[in-house]
This record gives C-alpha cells, sequence and structure tokens, in this order.
C-alpha cells in the first residue's frame, strides 16, 4: 500500500496541477530509483525547478526550451484519474504498472513532458515521452507506451515518442555548458541601459575582428574595464539569449568560434 498512500498524499498536496512555475511535478528526483542519474535544473521560462529523471530527458529539456513557440514545460506529468488508464489497460489486455506488479496495487503512470507551444496568438499543448532506443525496443515498454498513447488520445492531445538517437546531443550540451550565464545580467547588477550598450559594443568589435571570439572577448572587457573572462562569459548571455548566431551543431570550442550577429545593431531609442 506504500505507492498508494504515496499517490493520495501527491493528489492531496496538488501535484500535477498547475502550469508555469506553479506547477508541480508528479514525481521529484529524490524520490526516483538511483538506477539513474537525475538533474535538477531552474527554467528560464518557468522560473522554477525542473525535475528530470535522466540525461536524456535533460537533454530534451534543454532543447525544447530553446524553441522560442515554447512557453511552457510541464515534467513528470501525471496520467489522472488512474482509474481511466487502469480502464484502458485492461480493455487492451495489458498489465497496468503496479507495485510488485500485484492488481489492487496500481500506481498513477507519467509522461515526461507536457509542452504548451504559442504560434501568434494560437496555444496547443502536445505531449513527448523520450526513450533510449534499447528500451524503446522492449515488450513492456512498449505496452507501457501504448496505455499513454491511448490515454492522450482520448484527450485529443498530440502525444509522440522521441529516441536517444533523435535528440542533438551536441547542441543539448553545448546549452548546458552556458546554461548558468542566462541571468548574467542580473547577477552583475547591469542596468537595461548599460546592457543595451554592451550589446552594441560587442557587436560593433565582432565585426571589426572578423567575428572571430578571442580577440573580441578580450577587446570587449578592455573597453568596459571589466575582469578578466567577463568578456566570454557575457559571449554565453548573448547567445543563450540569441542575440548572436553561432554553430550549435558544433561542441563549443572558443578558440576558433565564429560569432555572427542575429540581427541589426540594437539601437537606444527607447531607453
Amino acid at each position: 500500500m506504500a505507492r498508494q498512500k504515496s499517490d493520495k498524499y501527491k493528489l492531496i498536496e496538488g501535484r500535477g496541477v498547475g502550469a508555469y512555475n506553479q506547477y508541480k511535478p508528479w514525481l521529484k528526483v529524490h524520490e526516483f530509483g538511483a538506477h539513474s542519474r537525475v538533474h535538477r535544473i531552474k527554467g528560464w521560462k518557468t522560473g522554477r525547478i525542473h525535475q528530470l529523471m535522466s540525461d536524456l530527458e535533460l537533454y530534451y529539456f534543454l532543447i525544447i526550451q530553446w524553441e522560442d513557440k515554447v512557453i511552457d514545460i510541464r515534467e513528470q506529468f501525471p496520467l489522472l484519474p488512474i482509474e481511466q488508464t487502469i480502464l484502458l489497460a485492461n480493455e487492451m489486455g495489458i498489465r497496468h504498472p503496479a507495485e510488485k506488479n500485484k492488481i489492487g496495487k496500481e500506481y498513477v503512470m507519467t509522461t515526461d513532458f507536457l509542452i504548451t507551444i504559442q504560434d501568434n496568438n494560437n496555444f496547443k499543448n502536445i505531449v513527448r515521452t523520450v526513450k533510449a532506443k534499447k528500451d524503446f525496443d522492449k515488450q513492456r515498454t512498449r505496452e507501457k507506451l501504448l496505455i499513454e498513447k491511448q490515454y492522450f488520445q482520448h484527450k485529443k492531445i498530440d502525444w509522440g515518442i522521441v529516441l536517444d538517437i533523435h535528440i542533438d546531443k551536441i547542441k543539448a550540451q553545448n546549452l548546458y555548458s552556458i546554461y548558468n550565464y542566462y541571468d548574467w545580467n542580473q547577477r552583475n547588477l547591469i542596468s537595461d541601459y548599460q546592457l543595451l550598450k554592451y550589446i552594441n559594443d560587442f557587436k560593433m568589435i565582432l565585426n571589426d575582428n572578423n567575428n572571430i571570439v578571442i580577440e573580441s572577448t578580450l577587446q570587449f572587457e578592455r573597453m568596459n574595464s571589466l575582469k578578466d573572462g567577463e568578456g566570454l562569459s557575457f559571449l554565453k548571455y548573448l547567445i543563450l539569449h540569441k542575440k548572436v548566431q553561432v554553430d550549435m551543431n558544433k561542441l563549443f570550442n572558443y578558440s576558433n568560434m565564429k560569432v555572427f550577429d542575429n540581427d541589426i545593431i540594437e539601437t537606444k531609442t527607447n531607453v
């Protein structure tokens, strides 16, 4: 009964409901088995800590968060009410996930990601579950995925599987390597006016240096009397905010990286 009591507690706690920074994942990393690498990472778009149960989930999270149209990500999303997934499993002749595989000890199933997409004024939820191909090929894995698929089809929600072989791990690793610089301006107490000046300075320096990184970052530091390394830190901030463009499909190597302006030099008109 331990898992059933746990599920009841999660319902009382309000897990699986809400959106954006109010959403509470059904599962948290400290409740997960020790057989997998887990991650707790603050989302840029939600402003909350995301609970990710594997490197694969982390990689996929980083990639979808990078997409402009993605406005919310709800991980470890529960398939409620449990009676519905039990009914679907029975109809298909599939054993519902349960403690020790015992009838009466079924537990709430979850999917990896419920993703909200905004396209102009249109909003859409899609569901994606990520799997390693070696696990996807297992019969039991496919049975549980079939329950999941039928559940979301009944709710008319776009559902799909993303295999590890289709996840751009290099892009994800690049994003992870610079992830903590997203709020560089806030941590350094940079005003909006100063930030805009920095952006314009950096872009002009890049242009003067044929878009080469190392010389540009050093010159930027000298121009603005910044500490050693802050120029590179600022570049990472610019990449994350898509103020400049780099090749995300190659592992970052700043010694030979080329950086390009993602738009025209910003003006100070609205400052």
